[in-house]
């Protein structure tokens, strides 16, 4: 099993801010939709009513942005 990281072990200031979001992705995604949806009402009809595989995509495609996995040259694996 790999060691665990920790945030001193993120060196990237980008990363190791995503890192500290990481711990709480759900509740991270939910504010950002709220707020998103809050700004403009019409563009709610634009996303599923159940929001939770749409949160966890984005997350995941946040995550390969924030970590450089993967990104260059695939970036249509960012979108389900």
């Amino acid at each position: 099993m790999p060691p665990q990281r920790t945030v001193d072990s993120v060196a990237d200031p980008a990363q190791r801010s995503f890192f500290l979001l990481e711990q709480d992705a759900d509740a991270a995604m939910t504010y950002f939709y709220g707020q998103l949806f809050a700004m403009d009402a019409e563009i709610r009809a634009m996303f599923p009513p159940a929001m939770d595989l749409q949160r966890m995509h984005f997350f995941r495609a946040l995550a390969r942005i924030a970590t450089g996995r993967g990104v260059r040259g695939d970036l249509a694996g960012l979108v389900p």
